[in-house]
């Protein structure tokens, strides 16, 4: 009973944190488009969030450990780091394409 419980307050933690992380990244993104800057680390906080949330949909404390770390600032700069590392890598080696219009 005790795991039943936890396993449902874990997804409502986790579902209210990302609800809020990721409106919050929303609110900061808009501001600095408004001012003209592109938000590309904002793009990876959102890339974080929203694994964040997904892992936090799968059953298990591992995997809600990581959806918690994906979802606390404090701790989402590492995985940011990570993430950037892996599209740099895919990007040099031609596996993802970047298209621009003008």
């Amino acid at each position: 009973m005790a795991t039943v419980l936890l396993v449902i307050l874990t997804g409502v933690l986790g579902a209210w944190l990302a609800k809020r992380e990721g409106l919050q990244t929303i609110r900061t993104a808009q501001l600095q488009m408004q001012q003209g800057e592109v938000p590309s680390n904002l793009i990876l906080d959102g890339l974080c969030i929203l694994v964040g949330g997904v892992v936090l949909l799968t059953p298990g404390f591992i995997t809600d450990a990581i959806g918690f770390l994906l979802l606390i600032p404090f701790t989402r700069g590492y995985f940011k780091g990570v993430f950037q590392r892996v599209f740099s890598k895919l990007t040099q080696s031609g596996n993802i394409v970047f298209i621009r219009r003008k």
